[in-house]
């Protein structure tokens, strides 16, 4: 348990890498190449509505993440089946506040998010699949979906504000 532990830190250090590059990208993409287009709040924007978007889908195909994949971990429900895609979107939305995430994780084995969506992480024991075009089609719906919401979210609290 220690050592799948260790590798759930390292898969999700893995994780936050791939978001900081993608975000390093859109940085260099808006900021240089596109500065002068664009106003700079609505360039900040879009890099966090992306980044935040692709951090709550990044466990949607096949249970797995990127770092999840190379550690060999999966997310199963608590009867070890692949979670709805709902169930792991949701929990990835409890990683929003990491220091409490990082709390629970420290003093068990499961997140907060883990906790309120009945899942789990284990080690995979079969050959990682490839994605189907479906599970492509859903992570691109909760993907731009996900950027609408923060979109929205914006602006309604940039209105009651």
């Amino acid at each position: 348990m220690k050592s799948q532990s260790k590798s759930r830190w390292k898969a999700l250090g893995i994780d936050v890498a791939v978001v900081l590059f993608v975000w390093m990208l859109l940085h260099i993409i808006f900021d240089h190449l596109l500065r002068a287009n664009i106003h700079y709040f609505i360039r900040h924007q879009i890099q966090l509505a992306v980044v935040f978007a692709l951090f709550l889908c990044k466990d949607l195909v096949n249970g797995q993440s990127i770092g999840k994949r190379l550690y060999k971990l999966k997310v199963v429900d608590d009867q070890g089946n692949e979670p709805t895609p709902w169930r792991l979107y949701l929990r990835n939305v409890f990683a929003i506040v990491f220091f409490i995430e990082a709390i629970f994780l420290l003093s068990g084995s499961k997140r907060a998010g883990d906790i309120a969506c009945n899942t789990r992480v284990v080690p995979s024991l079969d050959e990682p699949r490839k994605a189907s075009p479906r599970q492509i089609a859903r992570w691109w719906a909760f993907f731009l979906g996900s950027i609408v919401a923060y979109f929205l979210l914006a602006y309604v609290l940039i209105r009651v504000i």
